[in-house]
């Protein structure tokens, strides 16, 4: 990378984690905050806590895992100000949500939701965490907005289990595509910082089904606040006739 642009990009990166410092009440949880980003952004081939502290130059993951596990700081208030960030940067009137999940390969059986399901990532039946996640792209870019923790109807029905994973009693069995509606309609709603810049308008949301979810491809419909589902080759009322 030439000088001037890594010192360019180096400037625009603090800048963007400058916006975040408030949520970080300790500046060690600061700083381990913009090493983990950083790290995320590199050319590691497995993004664990054990790789980018090697990236980094430490000798553990003592600090990073204290960040994810222990630090003082609200995941979703961070979420809430990333989505207002990324409506002042990239917001676009005719801009597309998208909604896809992810699979994270596991060993073991305690991590919440883990169990034998789909893994996209390896395509195929595995041991693994589900995320079902909301993205935004337009022509300036694109970014993640959300994420949200797929809980097999197993696991809700087991107390204790969902007890030792600390997983709320609010949450309640939902598939996938309930999950990725549900994510959008709140996150993308009248009243969210999302709707900051005029996304709301025309907004698509495409999903990308999971095996045993839809059958088939589909889209969701934004309108002023609900999430409707739409097959593939279906118009969509609202869109002036295009097929998507």
């Amino acid at each position: 990378m030439d000088l001037m642009v890594e010192q360019d990009w180096q400037m625009s990166f603090a800048t963007f984690m400058a916006n975040f410092g408030r949520f970080f009440k300790r500046a060690e949880s600061r700083n381990s905050a913009a090493h983990y980003v950083r790290g995320l952004l590199a050319d590691v081939k497995r993004k664990s806590c054990w790789q980018l502290a090697e990236m980094m130059g430490e000798a553990h993951p003592d600090r990073l895992q204290h960040l994810l596990y222990g630090a003082d700081w609200h995941a979703d208030a961070v979420c809430q100000l990333l989505r207002a960030v990324v409506a002042a940067q990239l917001g676009y009137r005719p801009g597309i949500g998208v909604i896809d999940e992810s699979g994270f390969v596991k060993k073991g059986l305690c991590s919440a939701g883990v169990k034998r399901q789909y893994c996209g990532r390896v395509g195929k039946i595995e041991n693994c965490q589900v995320g079902v996640y909301l993205g935004y792209i337009a022509p300036q870019g694109h970014a993640l907005l959300d994420r949200e923790l797929y809980v097999p109807q197993d696991w809700c029905e087991d107390t204790a289990r969902r007890a030792k994973a600390k997983i709320p009693d609010s949450v309640t069995f939902q598939t996938k595509p309930q999950l990725g509606a549900s994510n959008a309609s709140a996150r993308l709603g009248r009243r969210n910082p999302v709707t900051v810049g005029g996304w709301r308008q025309r907004l698509w949301e495409c999903v990308d089904p999971a095996p045993g979810d839809c059958g088939g491809g589909s889209l969701l419909c934004a309108g002023n606040t609900e999430i409707s589902p739409y097959p593939v080759r279906e118009r969509c009322p609202g869109n002036r006739g295009n097929v998507r």
